[in-house]
């Protein structure tokens, strides 16, 4: 069977996984990711969690279906729940919302200390995830930014010791997206731009409390693109 098709978002992902390294899958759904690193070489071996039966019991069958049970082994895990410490060596959480992937690195902490490598792709709340990681002893040490079937995506390369985070712009928007002057963040720094403005305009003249306390989110987010935007030309 003719190797694993990947979308662009998890070609980027699976980019970003060091070679030789165990991996664990967290939120795998059908378990392309680990299958397709598992064919391609890439990994020795690899577990893929997810919370839903469902899509495990799927991914087990494209496991099955290409004769790689004896590399991938499905598990039925909430985040971290089900992999011990020191199992695996490289971990993806990707495709779910900034808030519920923190939730799970906290709670895998004693997972999380034992690898070598996190690969995150949060869909949402990027800033908060950045954030986590810097306050638990980590740092990110390159990021990705790229469009796929026209939405954005990030993908981080995390790793153990602290780095630099100086301005609060880089939890925002990412400070190696910045510093490297990434294209697509660029791009979709004067879109959010745009849409914020217009948002303001139609708020402003609104006495709400609720239309006060966004129209502070929304200066806050301008202040930081208009930074980030600065610093990238």
């Amino acid at each position: 069977m003719s190797n694993t098709a990947l979308s662009k978002r998890l070609a980027a992902i699976a980019s970003f996984v060091d070679d030789g390294l165990v991996l664990a899958d967290i939120g795998t759904d059908h378990g392309f990711l680990p299958i397709s690193l598992v064919q391609e070489g890439r990994v020795p071996r690899a577990l893929a969690c997810d919370v839903r039966k469902g899509p495990l019991a799927q991914a087990e069958k494209n496991v099955s279906m290409r004769g790689l049970a004896d590399r991938i082994e499905t598990r039925l895990s909430d985040g971290f729940s089900a992999v011990l410490p020191g199992e695996a060596e490289c971990a993806v959480i990707a495709g779910m919302g900034g808030q519920l992937t923190c939730r799970i690195l906290s709670e895998g902490m004693p997972v999380v200390e034992k690898l070598s490598q996190l690969v995150l792709s949060p869909q949402s709340e990027q800033d908060e995830v950045r954030r986590f990681v810097y306050d638990h002893g980590m740092h990110i040490a390159r990021e990705e930014m790229l469009t796929d079937m026209e939405k954005y995506y990030v993908v981080l390369d995390v790793r153990k010791g602290t780095g630099p985070m100086e301005k609060s712009c880089y939890f925002r928007y990412g400070r190696c997206l910045i510093k490297e002057k990434n294209p697509v963040l660029l791009e979709y720094l004067d879109k959010e731009c745009r849409t914020m403005t217009e948002i303001r305009e139609k708020l402003k003249n609104s006495g709400t409390e609720g239309a006060r306390k966004r129209l502070s989110e929304i200066d806050l987010i301008l202040d930081e693109n208009r930074e980030a935007a600065d610093e990238m030309r």
